[in-house]
């Protein structure tokens, strides 16, 4: 079985393509098929004020997080 590569380019013209590698194993007559490629779009980057927004609120009180400070506080005296 022959190998087979798969390699980026341009279509330079209607009968002309240029190779982004070079190819040494082969020499003469080759089969070749082309696919367009579709260039992805970056995605939409967020206002971090967006991202904070978004998020969910925790559901801690007050005094759940005063006790817990001050429980570690205690412990960092000894």
């Amino acid at each position: 079985m022959q190998k087979a590569y798969v390699l980026r380019g341009c279509l330079i013209g209607p009968r002309r393509v240029e190779l982004e590698e070079a190819i040494e194993d082969i020499q003469g007559d080759v089969e070749v098929t082309l696919r367009a490629i579709t260039k992805a779009e970056p995605p939409k980057r967020k206002d971090i004020v967006e991202v904070l927004w978004g998020l969910r609120g925790g559901t801690r009180t007050k005094k759940d997080i005063d006790a817990q400070i001050a429980q570690e506080r205690f412990w960092g005296d000894e």
